[in-house]
């Protein structure tokens, strides 16, 4: 499995998302974190959460289990942030995304806090692992909002959990069987919002080399003008 990256910086001034792809624990660890923009320090905030992530779980996969050691590490990251954020001024309330895969035979595990997402398309399907920890996805479950009324409403980007924040931080952690040919994509959300699902899966469809489908979901994301950082992660399961 070789993991490809584009990190995209979009009409921005800089960039905010941050990823990661390493070999680690006989495994292969990808992440992508997207700083959150309306706080101080998101450049400095994704950076940290991901390189606390990797000295954690690479110290720790030795000695603990898969799902303990990605728990231990979005804590240690969460904390890392909150640390930092109190102790310059400058950085108060930084908070960031982050969204981890880690694979290894043929078992991937997820974690996962904020808006970023993981999808993993497998022949004619597209099925997106994480969920968007989001105002408008909120409301969308609770019945509060239609899907059709989600679409124009005007809080979308509002985050409800991302790490940083002082209270009632989560994450989602859950365990996925990959296939030979799985797809696996992280990105962020300047990648998604100017790129539907159908045209990730369609493209799958025809495009059977996985460099040439990862690089012309790139060269469609720059054509449709993303307004922000677009960071895209991937492998194709071998």
């Amino acid at each position: 499995m070789f993991p490809l990256y584009y990190p995209g910086i979009g009409p921005r001034s800089s960039n905010q998302d941050y990823y990661l792809r390493a070999s680690c624990g006989a495994g292969l660890l990808l992440a992508v974190a997207d700083g959150v923009g309306g706080n101080n320090g998101g450049e400095i905030a994704s950076k940290l959460a991901i390189s606390t992530f990797y000295k954690s779980f690479s110290n720790s996969v030795e000695k603990n289990s898969i799902k303990e050691s990605l728990e231990i590490s979005m804590k240690s990251a969460h904390e890392a942030l909150i640390t930092q954020g109190s102790s310059v001024p400058e950085l108060k309330n930084m908070a960031t995304t982050l969204t981890v895969a880690f694979i290894k035979n043929k078992q991937m595990h997820v974690v996962h806090a904020g808006d970023s997402r993981l999808y993993v398309i497998r022949g004619m399907g597209l099925k997106q692992l994480t969920i968007d920890d989001t105002e408008v996805n909120k409301l969308v479950s609770e019945g509060v909002l239609s899907k059709e009324d989600a679409l124009v409403y005007p809080r979308k980007n509002i985050l409800t959990n991302a790490l940083g924040i002082k209270d009632g931080f989560t994450y989602q952690s859950k365990i996925f069987t990959v296939k030979p040919d799985d797809r696996v994509l992280i990105l962020s959300d300047g990648f998604y919002q100017v790129i539907t699902k159908k045209f990730f899966r369609d493209l799958a469809l025809q495009e059977k080399e996985f460099s040439n489908y990862f690089f012309q979901l790139v060269s469609k994301c720059k054509e449709n003008e993303p307004k922000d950082n677009f960071t895209l992660v991937g492998v194709q399961i071998s």
